[in-house]
């Protein structure tokens, strides 16, 4: 797999921008894979401080065996675990990724800064070192890691077999965007108090437990921003399938959307910078963002009639 590239629409995020590859690198319609960007919940419950936190939006379904055919398992690192033994033993024509804590990985960004659940892809092993494909690695993707320091630090192994894998019906992703539509939350009021409450009511210490460079939140406001435009590749992929335009009003809002993350982004990040917050700013930017949602589901639910 040493020829494995990252497509140039890929999110920036380690596991999605591998597995998007993946699909890519055995001829599959990859741009189907950003169906999951399509989401309007942004919270999930954290265990480790028992509050709720900004995260992406998670799919309910597995993609993989459901769109792809392909078999995904993953199993955690034990004493009788032989990582070498898989990679070149019965389950060497598959891939397989590891995941680690960049923490302690010295050719990330994250090297001793922040602990993270990160992915790599081993493509190779050549006298005693890994040669793993890592999205955050220069601009080339590859870096030749010594396996003995892969063998301390990894944690959990994930098979992927392709051997029963298939192209993906269209019909399938346009069921799984109605599935999506009609789980729609329109609870707007709520959402809205929720998320505004979160920024104006926590601590700076809570939001920003991290320096800026490596901060959760801004690191999921930036995913949650890529997102937005990344689920317009799954209904282009549509568009280009029927040979008409479709989604172009949609395409519209997501990109407005996208903008509203930024900007959120970017109000937070002076805030923690300067302790100050204007209430009604949050609150303004909020609003449009869930009154945004409100216009993509309905404008989705148009655009899918003309199908």
């Amino acid at each position: 797999m040493n020829d494995i590239i990252i497509p140039e629409n890929c999110s920036s995020n380690c596991d999605d921008s591998i597995y998007y590859s993946l699909l890519k690198h055995f001829n599959l319609n990859y741009q189907a894979y950003n169906i999951k960007y399509f989401y309007n919940d942004y919270f999930t419950f954290s265990p480790n401080d028992l509050t709720n936190c900004i995260k992406r939006g998670k799919v309910q379904w597995d993609i993989w065996s459901e769109f792809y055919g392909i078999n995904l398992s993953f199993t955690n690192k034990n004493k009788s675990t032989d990582l070498n033994q898989l990679v070149t033993g019965r389950d060497a024509n598959k891939p397989i990724v590891i995941s680690i804590d960049p923490f302690y990985c010295y050719w990330s960004p994250f090297y001793q800064k922040a602990h993270y659940f990160h992915l790599l892809l081993i493509v190779e092993v050549k006298n005693n070192k890994y040669k793993c494909f890592d999205v955050y690695y220069n601009t080339v993707g590859y870096v030749e890691v010594d396996c003995d320091f892969i063998e301390k630090h990894y944690n959990k192994y994930f098979i992927f077999d392709f051997n029963h894998s298939h192209e993906l019906k269209i019909e399938l992703l346009i069921n799984k965007i109605k599935v999506l539509l009609n789980n729609f939350d329109d609870d707007l009021d709520s959402k809205k108090k929720e998320m505004s409450d979160y920024f104006l009511l926590n601590d700076r210490k809570i939001l920003f437990a991290d320096n800026l460079d490596t901060s959760s939140l801004l690191m999921h406001l930036l995913w949650i921003a890529e997102d937005k435009k990344h689920f317009q590749i799954a209904l282009k992929y549509i568009e280009d399938a029927f040979n008409k335009s479709i989604f172009t009003k949609v395409f519209e809002l997501l990109l407005d959307s996208s903008n509203k993350f930024k900007l959120l982004k970017s109000v937070l990040t002076k805030y923690a910078l300067t302790g100050v917050i204007k209430k009604e700013k949050i609150d303004h930017i909020i609003s449009n963002i869930f009154s945004n949602d409100m216009l993509t589901v309905e404008q989705l639910m148009l655009s899918l009639k003309h199908i």
